[in-house]
């Protein structure tokens, strides 16, 4: 199954309390929690990482502080932060607009799955600070945060990709992991397993494993750039004509 969400209505729909409101993408995730949070002007959010589970935040809009109960961390858009297990995150909003931020939580809480994951304080990593891997044969460049090629975590596989304007990944699909996108920049023609359509910023997609899609640029944009993650970093990729 995929998942095409509207963060803002994701976000209108979901209750509040204290000044938050968070919802979730989607909810039959089987490796990873994905949800999309709000934290209003002078308020906080609390979140506690469970056990055998990393944490992962993502800003995409509005500044602020998080911290593991150490020195609070400058928060701004298209700050990434991962937290090991166990630990507890506060995130406050000091500025004047809406603290919005995508979640996720890896493995799931009650999950079996055993993989080691990040050891170490809450970590965050300014977008415009990675170094970004070329990859010409593809027409990609990627921005690795967590994984094999970044922080060190066998929990996900995430990073920033972006795309030129006649990039194209073929349909294919993971069968034992799944997948997020958030879309930054520009435009994305989408195949959701036979169906085509179009994604682009301000929406998230939710990949169960084994759900077959592809992406290209739409036709009139120069390029495009998305968040991704695949839960766990270890997955296969077959390819699906």
């Amino acid at each position: 199954m995929t998942t095409i969400a509207d963060i803002e209505d994701v976000l209108t729909r979901s209750p509040a309390s204290g000044g938050v409101r968070h919802g979730r993408i989607a909810g039959d995730g089987i490796t990873m929690q994905a949800s999309l949070w709000r934290v209003d002007p002078g308020a906080e959010a609390l979140i506690r990482i469970p056990q055998t589970s990393d944490g992962y935040f993502f800003v995409l809009t509005g500044t602020g502080s998080a911290d593991d109960g150490a020195r609070p961390q400058p928060l701004k858009p298209a700050v990434f932060a991962i937290a090991a297990e166990g630990s507890e995150i506060r995130i406050a909003n000091d500025g004047g607009d809406s603290l919005d931020f995508l979640h996720i939580v890896s493995p799931p809480a009650g999950s079996r799955a055993v993989i080691d994951g990040y050891k170490g304080p809450l970590k965050l990593v300014p977008a415009e600070t990675v170094g970004l891997a070329h990859e010409p044969e593809n027409k990609k460049k990627r921005a690795f945060f967590v994984g094999p090629k970044a922080i060190p975590s066998g929990r996900a596989e995430g990073m920033i990709v972006h795309y030129e304007k006649d990039t194209i990944t073929r349909p294919h699909f993971h069968p034992d992991a799944d997948s997020i996108f958030v879309i930054l920049e520009g435009e994305l023609e989408f195949t959701n397993n036979r169906e085509e359509g179009t994604i682009r910023p301000g929406q998230a997609v939710f990949i169960n494993q084994g759900h077959r899609h592809g992406t290209r640029v739409t036709p009139g944009h120069d390029r495009a750039a998305f968040l991704e993650f695949h839960v766990p970093a270890k997955f296969q990729t077959i390819q699906d004509p």
